[in-house]
């Protein structure tokens, strides 16, 4: 009598919220009562589970366990995307599952197209699409055309066509989740094309689907399409908090983080920054159980909140934003190799599996052996001229890629070539990495005298040289995690040298971006060093107005002059304390300052100049400053790139940088830049 009730009050609820006006609280009641008794999923190992899928019979169990392996168990390591992905479609083309191979194959495209390789990844998805075609099934159909459907993102009509595809395919095939999948890729396409009514219509179709299935994967995902098309911030809020609510949302910090985002982003909107703040700290918090990327959007939101508020916070999570980002184009770059990887194994061993084929044949049908050994002759012809074709794509990617390099290292006008630059990376990451590998070495030896020992009879054993040899072991350990620390942090300093800014210039007042800077630097600086302390002066000139820069670019370029200024001046302060023991003498001073020079706007220059009364920089390496790798910091106290650096961007912008030193009364650098 309950399940009847239940189901009355379900139909009564969905048919009021399928009206052209959304009724959010009715909306929300229909999740909360449909859910009531609902549990977080089950988390399965995906290893076991991979067992099981040459044995289960039927085509819809196996394509289910297949998504429970690469999707419903959580968010995969990205270092482990590919490995599931080609250990699954290794098992289907062994046990000839075409259904299972062409599921694999599109998730595989859609995969590698998602990390940046879109032509390649369409093209493994049209592979797919041939096979199920052969197949005739309609679940592994639906799944293929809205895989196309989220890979063509550059044709909202073919889009449409292919979602709509996706969706009779996986209904005729009975696959309710991914019914709800094809009709919340419809929504946001009719979304993004402002077509509101549409995108309303099928949110609301797989909202009641997913209601009426109780398909907890598609309930966040769902909800979330609704709350962006409410006009107010009430009902987005609703809805944003009934998609916390829903169990997959649990066991899925990335998705929560996601939601919590929103929410602090529909607050921030509304200048409401309190609350904002509040839930992109709870984003920020869960972001921390899930993989490094999911911090991008809270430690965004973050560091706008605290920008006038808290410097300190402010730079602390401007520095996690750019970790993460480098983060994303890092697991990017894994995802693209560990496919361009397979896809080479693939086709050895495809070429491997014909030529045993060519072979059998030769033996098993002697009297076709002359057509079967042209059939060869055509085919080697045919893939040394199809590699031929490839070698020579290559070779103009190349060729493009260095006269690219080329032209860049003309307009910075680097001092050292690229054989100096290949000389510089292998000094400075080769000191830490003997330190790794001597270390290593020792402790191999002395683990193998600690095993030797541990081999004599109870009483014949020298404990106190077993406590020796351990505390050696870990001492060493201790020295292999440091030198291993600064290779690290040397190679991520080559890695942000090496990177281009695919910024966009726009009008930025300069004064206010030196400003900001300035104080950023010495806030970071007063963070790490509580002792640390400096006086700092600013004098702008007001009828500069706004320039167009890269805002971002330029500051980075203000941070590294003003932190090197305070390093310098805290070094002359350390060394004066050591002269007069009774009295510090030295003032450390840093000061900057802008200019606007010229009679003519056209000619008009703007000079940005940072100053400081340290050591200054010695004429023997005055024109080396600017080279990538060199430094005058102590080893491990810096990378020599920070210059270098900051350099090729006042260059990428069509301007200059250059200093002015004296030895013992400090230096002034200058970046020029055109108004």
């Amino acid at each position: 009598m309950k399940k009847i009730l239940l189901s009355i009050v379900l139909l009564f609820l969905i048919g009021t919220v399928s009206a052209q006006k959304v009724n959010v609280d009715s909306l929300i009641k229909i999740v909360l009562l449909r859910n009531s008794k609902a549990s977080v999923p089950k988390i399965q190992n995906r290893d076991s589970l991979l067992k099981f899928i040459p044995i289960t019979k039927s085509p819809k169990e196996r394509i289910r366990l297949i998504y429970d392996i690469i999707e419903r168990n959580g968010v995969i390591n990205p270092n482990k995307v590919l490995y599931y992905h080609n250990a699954i479609l290794g098992i289907c083309r062994k046990n000839n599952d075409k259904i299972g191979e062409a599921v694999m194959l599109a998730e595989l495209g859609y995969t590698i197209s998602v990390n940046g390789d879109n032509p390649e990844g369409l093209k493994l998805i049209y592979e797919a699409l041939t096979i199920a075609e052969k197949t005739g099934n309609p679940n592994v159909l639906g799944i293929v055309y809205d895989n196309l459907g989220v890979c063509t993102f550059d044709n909202k009509e073919l889009q449409k066509t292919y979602f709509k595809k996706a969706w009779k395919y996986a209904k005729a095939g009975g696959d309710d989740e991914f019914v709800c999948f094809a009709l919340s890729n419809l929504s946001k396409v009719f979304a993004l094309e402002n077509q509101k009514d549409s995108a309303q219509f099928y949110s609301l179709k797989a909202f009641e689907l997913a209601v009426a299935k109780n398909l907890q994967i598609t309930l966040p995902g769902i909800l979330m399409d609704i709350a962006s098309e409410q006009k107010t911030r009430e009902s987005k809020l609703k809805l944003m908090r009934t998609a916390l609510k829903m169990p997959f949302s649990v066991i899925d910090r990335q998705i929560r983080a996601g939601i919590l985002s929103s929410i602090a982003t529909v607050y921030q909107d509304e200048n409401q920054l309190d609350s904002a703040l509040f839930f992109a700290r709870q984003a920020y918090q869960t972001s921390l159980e899930a993989f490094f990327t999911s911090r991008i959007n809270p430690s965004d939101l973050l560091a706008k909140l605290y920008k006038n508020r808290n410097a300190d916070s402010a730079l602390k999570y401007t520095l996690i934003y750019y970790e993460a980002i480098d983060s994303v184009t890092n697991n990017n770059k894994i995802i693209r190799s560990q496919a361009m990887a397979f896809s080479q194994q693939q086709k050895a061993q495809d070429a491997e599996a014909e030529r045993r084929s060519e072979k059998i044949k030769i033996w098993s049908y002697l009297g076709a052996s002359i057509i079967v050994f042209l059939l060869v002759l055509i085919f080697i012809f045919w893939r040394n001229n199809h590699q031929k074709q490839r070698t020579n794509r290559v070779l103009e990617s190349t060729l493009f890629d260095l006269r690219s390099t080329q032209t860049q290292l003309i307009q910075s006008e680097k001092m050292a070539s690229l054989g100096e630059l290949t000389a510089g990376i292998a000094h400075e990451i080769q000191n830490p990495l003997n330190f790794v590998n001597n270390f290593s070495e020792v402790n191999k030896e002395m683990l193998e005298e600690l095993k030797a020992e541990r081999l004599k009879p109870k009483a014949d054993r020298d404990e106190a040289l077993e406590d020796e040899i351990i505390n050696d072991v870990m001492a060493n350990e201790e020295k292999i995690s440091h030198h291993g620390k600064r290779a690290d942090a040397i190679v991520k300093g080559m890695l942000q040298h090496s990177r281009s800014s695919s910024g966009t210039k726009e009008p930025t007042d300069i004064n206010a971006l030196a400003d900001e800077y300035l104080r950023l630097a010495y806030h970071g600086l007063r963070a790490k060093d509580k002792s640390f302390n400096a006086s700092f002066e600013t004098d702008f000139d007001e009828s500069i107005g706004k320039i167009n820069i890269i805002p971002q670019d330029i500051g980075r370029v203000i941070m590294n002059l003003v932190t090197n200024a305070f390093y310098a001046v805290n070094e002359k302060k350390a060394e004066s304390l050591k002269q007069n023991a009774e009295g510090d003498v030295f003032e450390p001073k840093v000061s900057i300052s802008t200019k606007l020079e010229g009679n003519n706007r056209d000619s008009y220059r703007v000079l940005i100049s940072v100053q400081d009364n340290g050591n200054g920089i010695p004429a023997s390496v005055k024109e080396k400053i600017f080279q990538p790798f060199f430094t005058t910091k102590p080893t491990g106290k810096g990378t020599g790139l920070g210059l270098s650096l900051s350099y090729d961007m006042v260059k990428a912008h069509g301007g200059e940088l250059k200093v002015e030193t004296k030895e013992n009364e400090g230096s002034t650098f200058i970046i020029t830049l055109k108004s």
